[in-house]
């Protein structure tokens, strides 16, 4: 189980690395003069080494966290369990956002136009960690209850 939140966080990570990766990288054709870009692949290797310890750090702790919140519902329907799911990791990624800004800010944020941003950017990030490690579950599960063949002596 640990495995898997740890494939889980890595996983997501590396793709939100490469999402934001995408959104800030500027093409050479619309670059300016004397200012200094980086290539996307140095974004991705530089972004993966800063984002990939919060994921794991602060992700998987509030993953499991949530999870056991989940669980206590005990609801049936595969739909009312994923958008509680969907809920609660938005609520996490929001409070996440929330510690964050408390350890590095004092908790002030410059603007609301940055507050938003930052919100949008951690509730990705969550919202990638849900459906990776749903993804996870399912392939896992799928993986073993295949049958597998048994040795003939």
């Amino acid at each position: 189980m640990i495995l898997r939140r740890v494939v889980s966080a890595i996983l997501s990570g590396l793709a939100f690395v490469a999402i934001m990766s995408m959104a800030d990288y500027t093409p050479a054709a619309e670059r300016a003069e004397n200012v200094l870009y980086h290539p996307f692949s140095t974004q991705l290797i530089l972004g993966a080494c800063f984002v990939v310890p919060f994921f794991l750090f602060l992700g998987i702790p509030m993953s499991v966290l949530l999870d056991r919140l989940i669980s206590r519902h005990g609801t049936d329907s595969r739909a009312k369990r994923y958008l509680l799911s969907v809920g609660y990791y938005v609520l996490g990624g929001l409070a996440a956002m929330l510690l964050l800004l408390l350890l590095i800010r004092g908790g002030r944020a410059d603007s609301f136009a940055a507050f938003s941003a930052m919100a949008g950017a951690f509730v990705l990030a969550s919202m990638l960690l849900l459906h990776v490690s749903m993804l996870l579950d399912a392939w896992s599960g799928r993986w073993r209850s295949k049958k597998l063949p048994s040795r003939q002596p």
